[in-house]
């Protein structure tokens, strides 16, 4: 969406907080009360990569990224 001049890397998105690679990155300023999270095209690939590891649930991996930023 071309939101701010923040240089994040490309794991602190959806994909790397829910591959547990980095921690969720949250646009600091809401829009339309919103608040925005980065995500790229390496998000498509979540699915099969955290199928194989069985350590948590994997139905919950977003929720449980969700409840450390809510709380």
């Amino acid at each position: 969406m071309g939101l701010g001049g923040e240089k994040i890397t490309p794991e602190q998105n959806i994909y790397g907080a829910i591959t547990e690679r980095a921690p969720l990155h949250i646009w600091d300023n809401p829009i339309n009360g919103m608040y925005i999270v980065p995500t790229n095209k390496d998000l498509a690939a979540t699915e099969r990569e955290i199928m194989q590891d069985m350590t948590v649930d994997n139905r919950m991996r977003l929720k449980l990224v969700l409840d450390d930023v809510l709380d």
